[in-house]
């Protein structure tokens, strides 16, 4: 059975192609278009289907323009089955950890980077924790979401009401930033781009305890006189974070990173009070805070931790085409995971000729 799954996620586009459980292809777009945290549609995705004989199901995840998927379609003529969900997002994070921890069940963290955006009842919220219990063959029920939503914004209804119609599973909602979010807004703060937390985490290394950086947290959650709604710093009530120093700069980067680590330890308490489960698998972006990892690990002896090694939205089109093969076929077996090197093997042969012949196409450019 071919499954197939295409994410855009905005960026860090990917495809996913599964021959039964196991992995025949894993790609990301920047891989063939040399674009960083690339989110194209790109024909050359359909020319890789277009090598199997029938893509028994094809599943775009991520997406938000219907036009774009149908032109897409277009191009091939050997799908049986098109599935659309836009909807999904952290369950696709959560399969992606799940299936490749080799665990029979386990329980799921999901701590976005960055935040999903959700319409519950025409309220608009962003998704930015979840968690689930997890188990074979496709059993991924929800635990616990965190929504946050900007109230300059958006309209919103009553929370305390809301949260009450959700009885399946814990329902947070709260107007203060989730950490992702936090760490994203203050990495573009720094001076680097939103999404280059790991930048920010390496900063973190340099710094130390300040009384000149503002509390990042209150009460366990985003100290909203320092971050604002929009997803930027209020500079202007907190003059301190002008200061353009390398030395300061480090020393906010610390405490930022020892607020995520103090939301990580959070969160994996409430997963062992909720559930007594030691099995705990951990993806989204902020799973990619090695530090953050290295926390959860010195503080916590006796769990069986995995953490998702393409935990960004990379990996949505994996999480996706396991999602569905297991939905569509119900099978137990367990998906085998040895390596993060996924996809067709190279010969060395083959490498060295391909080098050697960018090079005489490049030199001939010249």
């Amino acid at each position: 059975m071919i499954t197939a799954a295409i994410s855009l996620a905005c960026h860090d586009a990917s495809i996913t192609i599964l021959k039964d459980n196991k992995i025949d292809l894993f790609i990301q777009e920047e891989r063939l278009n040399r674009k960083k945290h690339s989110a194209l549609l790109d024909p050359s995705l359909a020319e890789i289907l277009k090598k199997y004989i029938k893509i028994d199901q094809l599943i775009f995840c991520n997406f938000y323009n219907k036009d774009q998927i149908n032109n897409f379609l277009k191009l091939l003529n050997n799908v049986e089955n098109v599935i659309i969900d836009d909807k999904n997002h952290h369950l696709f994070h959560s399969c992606t950890a799940f299936y490749l921890s080799g665990f029979k069940q386990a329980t799921s963290l999901v701590i976005d980077g960055w935040g999903e955006q959700v319409n519950i009842n025409n309220n608009i919220f962003y998704e930015t924790t979840s968690i689930y219990n997890c188990s074979y063959p496709n059993k991924i029920n929800p635990l616990y979401k965190k929504l946050t939503y900007d109230p300059n914004r958006h309209h919103y209804c009553n929370t305390d009401l809301l949260e009450n119609n959700f009885k399946q599973f814990k329902l947070d909602i709260s107007h203060r930033l989730d950490i992702g979010v936090m760490y994203g807004s203050s990495s573009n703060y720094l001076g680097f781009n939103r999404l280059d937390g790991g930048k920010t985490m390496g900063l973190s290394s340099y710094g130390k305890i300040s009384k000149n950086v503002p509390n990042i947290l209150f009460n366990n959650e985003a100290n909203m006189n320092v971050f604002k709604n929009d997803r930027t710093l209020d500079i202007k009530n907190n003059l301190k974070l002008k200061n353009n120093s390398f030395e300061y700069k480090a020393n906010y980067a610390f405490a930022l990173q020892k607020a995520l680590e103090k939301i990580f330890i959070q969160k994996i308490k409430y997963i062992l009070n909720k559930t007594n489960n030691k099995n705990i698998v951990f993806s989204g972006g902020c799973a990619l805070n090695i530090l953050g990892n290295s926390a959860i690990k010195n503080t916590f002896k006796n769990i069986n931790l995995f953490i998702d090694p393409i935990a960004n939205d990379a990996s949505q089109s994996l999480g996706a085409a396991l999602y569905y093969y297991y939905d569509n076929t119900k099978d137990t077996r367990k998906f085998k995971f040895n390596s993060i090197y996924l996809g067709p093997e190279y010969k060395i042969t083959e490498t060295k000729k391909r080098i050697k012949k960018w090079l005489l196409i490049n030199k001939n450019k010249e």
